[in-house]
């Protein structure tokens, strides 16, 4: 009954909040590489993408933005910067990053923050965390379709496309398009041609000293960096999330050369490019740097971890970055993709160490599946429902966590699933 009584109180309506989209020029800067704009608000953020004869100049970012209102603007969220005619200017992130961007357009084309970076193009020192990103093709958490320069970038969240092209940092990564130096831990669902980082790698793009971390699905060229490698390159790179294809790379035709990915933590031996390693090959220096890796000036290896980038680190690894501190609540993230087919990838934040119940219910109440079920210490922390064998059909996942040091209170969630198939 208890169950019950959650699972209905969840379906209840909740209230919307809803924030004005407000578009404030720089107070500093005159767009020029000698004297970039200097952005630090969301409200800046937006004026870019609200003035497109902006598009060629120089920018900077001065402080971490918290993009996290646009989630209440209207239906659709974040307007691309770039849509139609491309950016074509430079955007230096400066080292920080842009939290919580929401952009909810199911049937839009070229769909991220950038949607689309020309031929001379540059975005670096950028990152964005948390996104929830949803399209129809060429969809990315940074930039849809990238003909120009990513580097030093990383990306966190989920993005999702009905149809094809849908990468958790870059959608497509075209022609002269150019992604070094950077990683993804989002996770990435669609149609065909989906990966962490990329979902395709196409005719001449390349990708180079770069790796991915987040769960991919989809229904054709799935790979856990990238959907596709078609003639184009792919160097010193590797992969470690769950993947519903195949380990590095989904479709090939291209060069890959000198790059791995785990053939544990993805569930796949098999790749269209690279090699396979066990998680504890893919944590020991040796295979990288007898594969021709850098690790004077590009790569370091920090504990018993995978490798990290010297000029990019990665927080999963060190700590270092703002986006790891520890959750001040507790959370249970909506599952993604949703609607799902088979497997969904379930978030969920704890700010102190509690023991965690993660349960799955049908609508009658009954209980189809356990993903947790233990002691887990503070932090962010993520689960799998492989539904396989469970119809079509709504789900419940419930989270019940009961802190250890006062057993009397628990906090309870619920999240509603659709499994079709």
């Amino acid at each position: 009954m208890k169950i019950a009584a959650v699972i209905l109180f969840a379906m209840m309506a909740m209230p919307v909040l809803l924030f004005s989209q407000t578009a404030i020029a720089p107070s500093a800067g005159d767009g020029s590489s000698g004297n970039p704009y200097q952005i630090a608000t969301l409200e800046n953020l937006y004026w870019i993408s609200q003035n497109p004869g902006e598009w060629n100049k120089y920018y900077i970012q001065t402080a971490n933005i918290d993009a996290s209102p646009t989630s209440g603007w209207d239906s659709t969220g974040w307007t691309p910067i770039g849509a139609g005619s491309g950016f074509g200017g430079t955007y230096d992130g400066n080292g920080h990053s842009i939290n919580d961007l929401y952009i909810n357009r199911p049937s839009g084309t070229i769909v991220a923050l950038f949607a689309e970076v020309i031929d001379g193009g540059i975005v670096k020192q950028l990152g964005v965390t948390n996104v929830n990103v949803t399209g129809y093709y060429y969809v990315g958490g940074l930039v849809g379709l990238n003909l120009g320069v990513v580097e030093n970038c990383y990306s966190s969240g989920n993005v999702s496309g009905s149809y094809a092209w849908i990468g958790g940092l870059i959608g497509g990564n075209d022609m002269t398009g150019i992604t070094r130096y950077s990683y993804s831990h989002t996770n990435a669902a669609g149609g065909e041609c989906v990966g962490s980082l990329t979902g395709e790698n196409y005719h001449g793009g390349t990708i180079q000293d770069s790796y991915a971390m987040g769960n991919v699905t989809g229904t054709a060229s799935v790979g856990g960096l990238s959907g596709t490698n078609y003639q184009g390159t792919i160097s010193n790179s590797y992969s470690t999330g769950i993947s519903s294809g195949y380990g590095l790379i989904g479709y090939g035709g291209g060069t890959c050369t000198n790059s791995f990915w785990d053939t544990l933590t993805s569930g796949k031996t098999t790749s269209n490019g690279g090699t396979g390693e066990s998680t504890s090959d893919m944590k020991t220096l040796s295979t990288f740097a007898d594969s021709g890796w850098d690790f004077t000036s590009v790569w370091e290896m920090v504990g018993e971890n995978y490798p990290q980038l010297r000029t990019n680190p990665d927080s999963v690894f060190t700590g270092v970055k703002e986006r790891a501190e520890m959750p001040k609540l507790f959370m249970l993230d909506q599952n993604y993709p949703n609607p799902f087919n088979p497997s969904t990838v379930i978030n969920y934040s704890i700010p102190s160490t509690g023991f965690v119940s993660l349960r799955v219910y049908d609508v009658l109440g009954r209980e189809v599946a356990v993903l947790v079920n233990e002691k887990t210490i503070a932090g962010s922390h993520q689960a799998v429902w492989n539904a396989s064998d469970s119809p079509s059909g709504i789900y419940f996942c419930t989270i019940a966590v009961t802190g250890t040091s006062d057993p009397s209170r628990t906090f309870t969630q619920v999240r509603r699933m659709v499994l079709i198939k």
